[in-house]
């Protein structure tokens, strides 16, 4: 058979979600011989330099520099010789120019990963008309536009499923895979108890419910301590929250790292907020460090987290404040239970939500 020659569409711009899942996949793929890989990137950041530095063929057309247009332009001009079999993006803008590029080269398999479910829009959504317009054009292009969509959580699936989108194509599910550390390294020595956190500083996280959450803990116990792993626009008022909250000599936002495993190993459990998830590559994270999980069981969560004495965690039916502050302390509590629950919990993400595991997945749907 012949090799497949993936083109992959992507952002590039953050070291986030859609981007660790991209390079994952890339190093798991590998010197495969049925796939070969390759990455139009649309800025070049940490995604471009790794990529690169795993052999992959990467080009980089900057869109602070290069109007949509002028990218379009060049990605023709680039890949209309390279024998591309499938184009696979990410994101609405990847989206749109996946689209226009397949029928330009006359590229019939085009693959989307939707990474979190655009929002519907109503008549009374108060976010700017262009932010709208982008959430319909994704809804549009999802619905039409491409062979195959991939969602990362079955709860992802079943939503596609229940609204009015029409997908076209077929629509698959692949859970998100992580690169499992090889050594498990030991805590380092602290006499700080600390919770904490992982992701993009933006209102879909809900830290300000991290932060009730943490004030409910600390009316019971205040010697524990909060901290948040991440960078984004929501910085200021998550530290102003923690000031109204008075927890700001206990509360700290740390800067992102491109390899977060030695936060995790800091923390006595991990504790997730947002509103909503796919398949969120910071629990898997989290939970690959053998830190029990405390979570709203909203979105793909329930599909990783198993919640109770013989899980791997405990998840919230409410998005309660004083609900999650209560679990937190039931399993800081009780330092055996938390450790199995960690253990378990590091031995499913290795069993189920490996990249290899990913890879497979993604391979069988190139070649088919």
């Amino acid at each position: 058979m012949r090799t497949r020659r993936v083109l992959h569409l992507v952002s590039g711009d953050l070291w986030a979600g859609a981007e660790v899942m991209v390079y994952s996949l890339f190093a798991a793929l590998a010197g495969n011989r049925d796939v070969e890989l390759m990455a139009l990137c649309l800025n070049d950041g940490v995604l471009a330099r790794k990529l690169t530095a795993l052999g992959c063929d990467v080009h980089v057309i900057p869109e602070r520099t290069h109007g949509f247009p002028e990218i379009v332009a060049g990605a023709l001009n680039r890949y209309r010789r390279s024998g591309v079999d499938v184009l696979h993006s990410h994101r609405v803008k990847q989206h749109l120019l996946g689209s226009l590029l397949s029928k330009a080269l006359r590229i019939p398999a085009l693959v989307a990963t939707v990474h979190g479910l655009p929002e519907p829009n109503g008549r009374n959504d108060p976010r700017p008309v262009a932010e709208r317009a982008k959430r319909l054009l994704d809804r549009l292009l999802i619905g039409r536009a491409f062979r195959t969509v991939v969602v990362v959580s079955r709860e992802m699936h079943n939503q596609l499923n229940g609204r009015e989108l029409n997908v076209r194509g077929e629509l698959i599910q692949i859970h998100n895979g992580i690169r499992i550390p090889e050594v498990k390294l030991p805590s380092p020595p602290t006499s700080r108890c600390v919770i904490g956190s992982v992701g993009r500083l933006v209102p879909v996280k809900d830290y300000r419910l991290f932060l009730a959450t943490a004030a409910a803990i600390s009316r019971v116990d205040s010697s524990i301590h909060f901290e948040i792993l991440g960078d984004g626009p929501e910085r200021g008022a998550i530290i102003d929250c923690a000031a109204q909250f008075g927890l700001a000599s206990r509360f700290t936002v740390r800067p992102s790292v491109e390899d977060p495993q030695a936060f995790y190993r800091t923390l006595a459990l991990y504790l997730n907020t947002s509103v909503h998830e796919g398949c969120p590559l910071s629990i898997l994270e989290a939970m690959a460090s053998e830190r029990a999980i405390v979570a709203p069981a909203v979105g793909g969560i329930p599909e990783i987290v198993q919640s109770g004495d013989d899980g791997h965690g405990w998840l919230s039916p409410t998005r309660d404040p004083d609900v999650l502050a209560r679990g937190c302390l039931d399993l800081l509590a009780d330092p055996a239970r938390r450790g199995a629950m960690g253990q378990r919990g590091r031995a499913r993400v290795m069993r189920e939500f490996s990249a290899e595991r990913m890879a497979e997945a993604y391979t069988a749907t190139y070649l088919r």
